[in-house]
């Protein structure tokens, strides 16, 4: 796991904490959690297709910021994150440890399918996303990169599986969000 700012308190945003872990957060995503403008596009997207009761994944963590919103401020009870680097995990599972969630399925792309979520968020800023199973149980589909064209490719099969289109009205600020119609 990369290292912990020493003696220095948890991130707060939007109610939630989110562990100083030098090697995931760097100072310049630390000071827009902080102010509360940190990805808006996916922030929005979690908050506009979430609910109570849905199974959620959540594929490349990034900072870590959907998983707290989902798994914390939302309350989703099904929640599988798939993250393939162990610094990352490490930082989940002490995010989840800092705000008192439960235990949350960590799990490979390709069993994603067996886990059968309604919802996806993919965050590709920190690095290449795996490409995705087809997924027909999928109501949403969101997922947070510069590169349109890549985002496309990682997660068509999923989204032409679940006869998911974009929604224009959600995709903003670098999020792409595919809905069904």
């Amino acid at each position: 796991m990369g290292a912990h700012a020493p003696g220095a308190p948890p991130l707060r945003w939007r109610g939630m904490h989110l562990p100083r872990d030098t090697g995931v957060i760097d100072d310049g995503t630390a000071t827009a959690l902080e102010a509360g403008t940190w990805q808006p596009g996916l922030t929005g997207a979690v908050f506009a297709l979430a609910r109570a009761e849905d199974r959620a994944a959540v594929v490349g963590t990034g900072c870590g910021h959907v998983v707290a919103l989902l798994a914390g401020k939302l309350g989703l009870p099904h929640l599988a994150i798939v993250e393939p680097d162990p610094a990352r995990r490490g930082h989940i599972a002490a995010i989840a440890r800092l705000n008192g969630l439960p235990r949350l399925i960590f799990l490979e792309a390709e069993r994603l399918s067996d886990f059968s979520p309604v919802l996806l968020f993919a965050d590709a800023t920190a690095g290449p996303l795996p490409r995705l199973p087809a997924l027909p149980t999928l109501r949403a589909l969101a997922v947070e990169s510069g590169e349109a064209a890549e985002m496309r490719e990682t997660v068509a099969e999923a989204a032409s599986g679940a006869g998911l289109a974009p929604d224009a009205d959600l995709t903003r600020d670098g999020t792409l969000v595919l809905r069904r119609p």
